[in-house]
């Protein structure tokens, strides 16, 4: 048996791995590994042999059987991932065990051996993982840390310290390298042939023999080190080395030889050849090296220079059309017989030069013929002229095509429609196609004027504007062109008609503001916008409906044009569409609902009031176009300020405006205020007067009776005759105070009445000068312009004189290049329609301007300056045609005069001022001026002539019970028939309510106005019998107010029905008022007759009445100061701005809103409303049971006792709780922030904090 030595050497030598070295890993050292190993080993063993020292170094190591440790580690390689380890080791275990050979004790110390030595063993190199945690698993808790290394942990650590060291060593090798290099001399020492590899170049044989020699330099044009001395391979004799003669060996790169030099004809024997090369500094021929030009492999020998070939066209058409045929005829055999090119066709230029001219109008050539179903042009296969290629040919023709596709296309879709009852596209979509017309009109004249001796690419170039024009129109209208064979894609969406279409047109002229597509897309837009126009000017201005196909913003239902009610105006005229897009175009969407009530404002006017000065005024409107020419828009600037100022000349003749109206009523105020002074100055002055004469005959008797008794009381008479005197004296005084004092007061109201009078003077004095000052401003305008021809024939008389001098000069400078050929089109004014004709002239231009002398150059920048402020821009409306080509010859070719697409005024603006400022200042500036013109009628007319504001207050002086005599008197009456017992038949008839109803408004303040008359009491339904203590005992009544047409547009059943909603409720606060008045009455009746001094009862009663009193006095407060007074002078307010009839009605009914809100009477405030019903019942109750039965008689110490005492103290105690729960419900909803002018009625219940501190 061997020593232990020897098996501790034999262990460690099974256990140590195997010698490899990865790459950036340091090679494992086996002796030192194998030293570690024995030394874990032998400290195992000594720790087992003495016990008690391992006890004192491990005091805490548990004493477990050996296979119990053996299942721990190999729990813990099942936690590592290492699960056919884990087996094997358990496997091995058991075999151990049972084999029969072994003795239990030895077994159990190898065990305990093993176990020692786990995880003592060298580190193992595993292979790096890509992800660190991708072999971890978890089994549900986590394995603490037992003594020895973990697997996972282990391999985690070598990994990262692996990649570091590998980083580390390959940065400093990196930073070695570069110090080298820099230190070395130039080009010594760098790796050339390992920048694209990885590892050592000298390592491969191949490599060493190839390219890291002279042999492989010069095949590579590369060495290992640039010391190596290189030499030129073997030249001929006869080859010129002139061009050789540079300063640097010659270098080639390998990726960038061309082929001509092989490894094949360099051989060894050339290396010895001695070099031709001087023996220079590098850095010196670096420096002054200069590579020639145009050279390569095949030009060994020939010196550096632009050598060009001539092109093949120089050589003339014959020759171009020869190659051509040569190489059509090679490709035929190399492709024998399968490239099936087409035939070349030659034809005259002439006669292509036809059919382009033709195919551009749509007209149908031998070159060019019309596919039906797709309606597009197709160009004949192998065309070509003598000089060009089929190819060339085919595309420029292609594009001619295209151009020929779009306008026939345009021309089908701009056909002049049939007319009859099956038509439904309407006015916007004729005036589009009309508009399209003369556009393709306009075209139609420039293709027919072009001359037809023009070459191919001059036509080309010249239509390449007009050829985008008509495709992008082609686009626009959806008949865009599409390859023959090749699918549109889906189907198209329906072009858009009506309105949508003018939105359709601003869209696209707003993203094509700034591109050449913009002064079509502007006359297109102004042409089609002239039916809406047209239509919006009928409507506006006189409230005419013309819309044949439906397509404008407005519906008429006939049926309620009738009705005299709100009807007529919320269903007489209609919009089409909630949606503002499907009403109006874009640019007027802001005032699309102004324009709609502007209408029918103009309507109820002539069917209300017909001599109304806006139904018969004669006085000229200012048009409603688009319009982008600045003297235009001035034009309807000046129009629009004109119109304006005779119709509010025109209304103030006519009638009287609504401020004018408030003015007269504050005037009419202070008089009535001045007057009231004067009879009250007057009054006082002659009860002063009659109080002294009165005082002096007084005086005279006494002193008569202080004569007869001046004998017997002398000493008397004396004393009183001087008191007598002090007392006249102070009389005297206070009189003659009392007298400076009115007057003071009546010179005051002298002044402050002369003041008004001199304010009223001077404010119509200064309305009446303004007037005359626009007056005078409007007559110098009109002058102005009456005088504009007189200064436009001055300025073109000047500048025909300029023109004079300009060819006098130029006439001493005859140009000396030949003339070139401008093709430009000039636009003339036709007709006082302001339509265009365009002529498309071909003339001489000579660019000698420069030549010109300084005084020359000086009048044309004076009359440039003059001519722009003449007029902004004087392009035309289209310059299709720009440049010039050269032609031989003078000619000049006049077109005729066709009709333009657009007005030359449609792109002057078009630089200055968007597409959206114009349209503001040509349709929405009168639109606005006249809008508010009839805004400001309706209101006049409403407020001065129909009163509207009075019916307003008389409605707040006797449905909201403002009027206090009124609703006292009314109910009153009711409830004292009421209380009488009297049935609902004989309350509730009209002789009943008529009589209560006139006794009323006998004792109100306002019952002799004439509004007055609209009040009547009617029935909602008869109820058989009155409830008994029911607080809505009269819900059954309701004061109705009668309203007229017009009225009631803006005072509706809707706010008639809530108004008698309040008055409902106000009336059950009058009746709980009354029979607390009631119960106040029978207690001071019964204290009188009773002598009810020292009652109990009849003083817990009394507190009872105060308490219930003061509930219904806060809730009466609070309504009548929420709903009479806040909300009434908010709504006065909003009154005072309103602009239309439309803001009218919103201001009522918000109004109406607020007084059903803040009266706690809809919806969400129905459970407070309950509780306070509650109350109310109560009140009725303890009313009944005081007065259902008579006192009893004062007999006892606690005096008279009332029989239904418990009852009543029963209904307070209710009563205080339902008060007490409705502070607490109040209180809540302020607290929340939820209905804030419930703040009042707490403010007001909780007085001294008596809720509060209950």
């Amino acid at each position: 048996m061997a020593s232990i030595t020897q098996l501790f050497d034999d262990l460690c030598e099974a256990l140590l791995p195997a010698a490899k070295t990865h790459l950036g890993q340091r090679s494992v050292n086996r002796k030192r590994a194998k030293r570690s190993l024995k030394k874990v080993a032998y400290n195992a063993l000594f720790t087992n042999l003495f016990q008690d020292e391992t006890q004192q170094l491990q005091p805490d190591m548990s004493k477990l059987p050996a296979r119990n440790k053996i299942l721990m580690l190999s729990f813990d390689l099942r936690v590592g991932g290492l699960g056919p380890k884990a087996d094997r080791l358990e496997e091995l275990v058991e075999e151990l065990e049972a084999a029969p050979c072994c003795p239990l004790l030895e077994v159990g110390s190898v065990l305990d051996l093993l176990v020692q030595l786990a995880g003592s063993g060298p580190p193992q190199v595993l292979p790096r993982k890509r992800d660190y945690f991708l072999n971890n698993k978890h089994v549900g808790r986590n394995v603490p840390y037992s003594g020895y290394d973990c697997d996972d942990l282990s391999v985690f650590e070598m990994d990262v310290q692996s990649l570091i060291s590998r980083e580390e060593c390959l940065c400093h090798s990196m930073i070695q390298e570069t110090l080298q290099v820099m230190e070395a001399a130039p080009g010594t020492g760098l790796p050339t042939v390992g920048l694209f590899s990885f590892g050592d170049p000298c390592g491969d044989r191949f490599e060493r023999d190839t390219r890291v020699s002279l042999f492989g330099a010069l095949v590579h044009s590369r060495t290992y080190d640039m010391d190596v001395r290189l030499g030129l391979p073997p030249v001929p004799d006869n080859a010129d080395l002139s061009g050789l003669a540079i300063k640097v060996p010659p270098s080639v790169d390998q990726w960038e030889d061309e082929g001509f030099q092989s490894a094949s004809n360099l051989t060894p024997d050339s290396q010895s050849e001695p070099s031709v090369t001087p023996d220079v500094d590098l850095w010196e021929a670096a420096l002054t090296y200069e590579a020639s030009k145009r050279r390569c492999w095949e030009r060994v020998g020939c010196p550096p220079g632009h050598r060009e070939e001539p092109y093949l066209t120089e050589a003339g058409r014959d020759a171009f059309d020869k190659f051509c045929r040569l190489h059509q005829g090679e490709l035929q055999l190399l492709a024998g017989g399968v490239l099936q090119a087409p035939q070349p066709v030659l034809v005259k230029e002439c006669e292509l030069v036809k059919d382009v001219l033709n195919v551009l109008i749509g007209v149908v050539s031998a070159t060019f013929s019309l596919c039906q179903p797709a309606q597009a042009f197709v160009v004949k296969r192998g065309v070509h002229v003598s000089g060009a290629s089929p190819e060339s040919i085919s595309s420029l023709l292609s594009e001619v095509a295209e151009y020929g596709t779009c306008y026939t296309r345009l021309s089908h879709f701009s056909l002049q429609p049939v007319l009859d009852s099956l038509y439904s596209k309407g006015l916007v979509f004729q005036a589009f196609t009309s508009g399209l017309r003369r556009y393709l009109q306009y075209y139609r004249a420039c293709v027919l004027s072009t001359p037809p001796t023009l070459s191919l690419l001059t036509i080309g170039f010249l239509f390449k504007k007009l050829g985008r024009q008509l495709r992008y129109l082609a686009e626009l209208c959806g008949v865009g062109a599409v390859l023959p064979g090749t699918c549109g894609g889906g189907p198209r969406a329906a072009f858009p008609t009506g309105v949508k279409l003018l939105s359709y047109l601003y869209q696209e002229a707003l993203h094509n503001c700034s591109n050449e597509h913009y002064p079509v897309l502007l006359s297109l837009l102004k042409t089609s916008c002239e039916p809406y126009t047209r239509f919006i000017h009928d409507w506006v201005y006189s409230g005419v409906f013309r819309d044949a196909y439906g397509e404008f913003m407005i519906q008429v239902n006939h049926e309620y044009l009738s009705f005299r009610d709100k009807l007529y105006w919320t269903h007489g005229y209609v919009l089409i569409s909630k949606e503002v897009e499907d009403c109006v175009p874009v640019f007027l969407k802001h005032i699309a609902h102004d324009i709609y009530v502007c209408g029918k404002t103009i309507n109820l006017l002539k069917l209300c009031c017909p001599r109304h000065y806006l139904c018969w005024s004669d006085v000229p409107v200012p048009r409603i176009s688009v319009i982008f020419s600045l003297e235009e828009l001035k034009e309807i600037e000046k129009d629009c300020a004109v119109y304006v100022g005779r119709m509010e000349r025109v209304a103030r003749h006519s009638s009287v405006s609504k401020e004018e109206k408030e003015l007269r009523m504050e005037i009419a105020k202070q008089e009535l205020i001045a007057h009231a002074r004067e009879a009250a100055s007057r009054v006082l002055s002659a009860l002063s007067d009659r109080q002294m004469s009165e005082r002096m005959a007084l005086d005279a008797r006494k002193r008569e009776q202080f004569q007869r008794l001046k004998e017997q009381f002398v000493k008397d008479q004396e004393r009183r005759q001087a008191a007598r005197q002090e007392e006249l004296d102070d009389d005297f005084s206070y009189a003659r105070e009392l007298r400076d004092r009115e007057r003071r007061l009546k010179s005051l109201e002298e002044e402050l009445e002369r003041k008004a009078r001199q304010a009223l003077v001077d404010h119509y004095s200064k309305l009446s000068a303004e007037a005359a000052r626009r007056e005078q401003k409007a007559l110098w305008r009109i002058q102005r312009h009456r005088l504009e021809s007189a200064r436009l024939r001055f300025l073109l008389e000047d500048e025909k004189h300029i023109q004079e001098m300009l060819k006098a000069v130029s006439e001493a400078h005859q140009p000396q290049e030949p003339p070139d050929v401008l093709l430009s089109v000039h636009p003339q004014a036709l007709g006082g329609a302001g339509t265009l004709r365009t002529s498309l002239q071909i003339g001489l231009s000579t660019h000698r301007k420069t030549q010109l002398p300084r005084a020359a150059q000086a009048v044309v920048r004076r009359r440039r300056h003059r001519r722009r402020r003449l007029r902004v821009g004087s392009r035309p409306t289209w310059q299709a045609w720009q440049g010039s080509t050269t032609w031989s010859g003078t000619r000049t070719v006049t077109s005729p005069c066709v009709q333009s697409a657009a007005d030359e005024t449609a792109v002057q603006l078009s630089e200055l001022l968007t597409l959206p400022v114009l349209m503001k200042r040509s349709i929405t500036a009168p639109l606005a001026a006249h809008i508010s013109l009839v805004n400001k009628a309706a209101v006049d007319y409403f407020f001065v002539e129909l009163h509207l504001e009075a019916h307003y207050e008389a409605l707040r002086h006797f449905l909201l019970m403002e009027d206090g005599e009124f609703a006292q008197s009314l109910s009153d009456l009711l409830f004292e028939k009421l209380g009488a017992g009297q049935t609902p038949g004989e309350l509730l008839n009209p002789l009943v309510l008529n009589s209560v109803l006139s006794k009323a408004l006998q004792c109100s303040l306002h019952g002799d106005t004439p509004h007055a008359s609209n009040l009547s009491l009617a029935l909602k339904y008869l109820p058989e019998v009155f409830a008994p203590n029911a607080p809505d005992v009269l819900s059954c009544l309701e004061l109705r107010y009668k309203v007229d047409w017009p009225l009631n547009i803006v005072i509706t059943e809707g706010c008639v029905s809530k108004y008698s909603g309040v008055f409902s409720f106000l009336l059950q606060l009058k009746l709980m008022m009354w029979a607390l008045k009631d119960v106040c009455f029978h207690l001071k009746r019964t204290a009188l007759l009773s002598h009810m001094a020292g009652s109990v009862q009849f003083r817990q009663l009394q507190l009872f009445k105060h308490e219930m009193q003061h509930f219904v006095k806060v809730i009466q407060g609070y309504i009548a100061n929420q709903i009479l007074h806040v909300t009434w002078c908010e709504f006065r307010a909003r009154l005072a701005t309103v602009g239309d009839l439309e803001e009218i009605q919103r201001a009522h009914a918000e109004y109406l809103h607020k007084a059903v809100f803040r009266g706690l009477l809809t919806e969400k405030a129905a459970p407070v409303m309950n509780v306070i019903h509650s109350i109310f019942s109560l009140v009725l109750k303890f009313r009944s049971q005081l007065i259902s039965q008579a006192w009893g008689p004062p007999g006892g110490p606690r005096g008279a006792e009332h029989p239904n005492f418990a009852l009543m103290q029963q209904s307070y105690n209710t009563f205080k709780y339902y008060s007490h729960f409705l502070f607490k419900v109040v209180t809540k909803l302020v607290n929340r922030g939820y209905q804030p002018h419930l703040e009042d009625f707490l403010l007001r219940i909780n007085f001294n904090n008596y809720y509060q501190d209950a």
